[in-house]
């Protein structure tokens, strides 16, 4: 791909420009997140780490998030004021952070698959990893969010495994650049990141999460379970009830959505 088809290459100073937060651009990177947490004991609220592209991104419990160039990959370090016990909810407020900022450049309304991925056009193009970064007495010293969005491309550019999965927020030339796009998700970070406490942005991500009502999958035990999604409670927990009519509250893993 070349810089005009991948919106422009990124810019720090562009970046911090918009978003009013220092930004540090690699041309390659390992993992923004891993590099993001080296950083952020000296690292300010918004400080941000994004690569031209990842050569072990990371995703949720251990996987790897492909990261070909083109995409957006990157890790926003927030301080938030609340209790540990909420920092679980960091993850929706990042998906509603991330939707909203999407949903300001290319105009069409972004969907939550429950917990952390982003849907455009019935395909996923982001997801987020919140990690949170411990203090030498044990408390949390910041949280990072790591972010990689699929920017823009066709179904040549996604593997073969992925295709019919993956989407992109720009089918073909974007309208807008990815330096746009950073700075939107920044500053929608630091703000949902400072709802923290009062969990304000729950109800955004009610709404756009299209996994309650609908008949899911999920693994526990070794066990494959199925179950109908009924609500996402105040932790963000998903609550399904399984064919015996018990109900359970899952508080992380993964879960499929079965076909209508």
């Amino acid at each position: 791909m070349d810089e005009k088809n991948i919106g422009g290459r990124l810019d720090a100073a562009v970046i911090s420009a918009l978003s009013g937060a220092e930004a540090r651009v690699y041309g390659s990177l390992a993992s923004t997140n891993d590099t993001a947490k080296d950083l952020a004991a000296c690292a300010p609220e918004g400080f941000t780490v994004l690569a031209e592209r990842q050569t072990a991104g990371k995703g949720r419990r251990g996987r790897s998030f492909v990261s070909p160039v083109g995409g957006l990959y990157m890790s926003v370090v927030l301080r938030p004021e609340a209790e540990a016990s909420r920092l679980p909810l960091m993850t929706a407020a990042a998906a509603v952070a991330v939707a909203d900022a999407i949903e300001s450049v290319c105009g069409e309304s972004c969907s939550v698959k429950w917990v952390n991925d982003l849907y455009l056009r019935g395909r996923k193009v982001c997801g987020i990893l919140a990690e949170a970064v411990p203090l030498t007495d044990g408390g949390i010293g910041a949280v990072v969010v790591g972010v990689g969005v699929n920017f823009c491309g066709n179904g040549a550019d996604v593997p073969e495994e992925l295709r019919g999965k993956m989407g992109f927020v720009f089918d073909g030339e974007p309208t807008a650049e990815r330096n746009t796009l950073a700075a939107e998700i920044i500053k929608n970070l630091v703000k949902r990141s400072a709802e923290l406490g009062s969990a304000a942005f729950l109800g955004e991500y009610r709404r756009r999460c299209f996994v309650p009502g609908r008949q899911v999958e999920f693994t526990r035990g070794g066990e494959t379970v199925r179950a109908k999604a009924i609500s996402i409670d105040e932790r963000c927990a998903l609550i399904v009830e399984k064919p015996d009519g018990t109900r359970e509250a899952l508080s992380a893993g993964e879960v499929s959505v079965l076909p209508v």
